[in-house]
């Protein structure tokens, strides 16, 4: 949907890790993205406001959606 950054491939990167991660367990991502980590450890503290102003914002609500199917934690 957005433009191709380095940002978005990351995000992009960590969905595709997650879609495809067993249901069941725990999960680690690594990503060595100041960005990716700090947007998606921070996701549930943000505002609406900036919520909305989010970079690759469908990207990260589809990533949040996807944490919910895990079992253990993420």
């Amino acid at each position: 949907e957005g433009k191709q950054t380095n940002a978005r491939a990351e995000m992009s990167a960590v969905y595709a890790a997650i879609a495809a991660a067993p249901r069941e367990g725990n999960l680690l991502v690594v990503s060595d993205s100041a960005n990716t980590i700090s947007v998606l450890q921070n996701y549930e503290k943000m505002s609406n406001r900036e919520k909305r102003r989010l970079q690759n914002r469908d990207l990260v609500k589809s990533i949040m959606e996807e944490r919910k199917h895990i079992e253990g934690e993420v």
